[in-house]
């Protein structure tokens, strides 16, 4: 599928409220995001333009600035993405859901992109992730190890060390739903 608006979802009074926020510049598909404080990261690729990278950045204290176009992570591989901000930065990891392992990039201001290690599994269709403590972040998604695509695998990845560890799964999964991490650790964020 594709994308093309950013909404808003907030509980209010026990019902789920859905608010517009902003258009996205152009259509993406295999959408990912991540939030840094204030800041809206997302990639995907473009659906018109021959499924080209594409990374923007919003503020979201500043919406009718509209969106800042970032430079795209390196690599050739199109497919699964899952974005995540920890430790002053920004981590993509992307990979063919046929393939063995799926490639971590990391962007810092000043520095760029680098290649990290890479997560030594795919998952099928997308994944989630959620930054915890300083240095951990958790990616999880459907295995693609399996035939059946019915296992969801959960991996932590250390910023500091660079390594990967496999901390488990849940059997009979028909899918993953991404739980949005500022809902877990901390009030969400308001928009304007």
């Amino acid at each position: 599928g594709r994308s093309d608006t950013v909404v808003s979802l907030k509980l209010e009074n026990g019902k789920l409220v859905i608010t517009y926020v902003i258009d996205l510049p152009v259509s993406l598909s295999h959408l990912t995001a991540t939030l840094d404080g204030r800041d809206l990261y997302v990639a995907g690729y473009t659906v018109e333009e021959e499924s080209r990278k594409r990374l923007i950045q919003l503020d979201l204290d500043n919406v009718a600035g509209g969106w800042e176009q970032l430079e795209a992570w390196p690599g050739s591989t199109r497919g699964s993405l899952v974005a995540a901000y920890q430790d002053k930065g920004l981590y993509i990891i992307e990979g063919d859901s046929d393939g063995t392992s799926m490639a971590l990039c990391r962007y810092d201001d000043g520095d760029g992109w680098s290649l990290r290690k890479s997560l030594p599994a795919t998952f099928y269709n997308g994944g989630v992730s959620l930054s915890l403590g300083p240095s951990h972040i958790l990616f999880g998604g459907i295995d693609t190890a399996r035939a059946d695509k019915n296992r969801v695998v959960l991996w932590t990845y250390h910023t500091v060390t660079n390594t990967w560890s496999k901390i488990g799964g849940l059997e009979r999964s028909n899918g993953i739903s991404a739980v949005i991490p500022w809902f877990i650790k901390k009030k969400a964020p308001e928009i304007d």
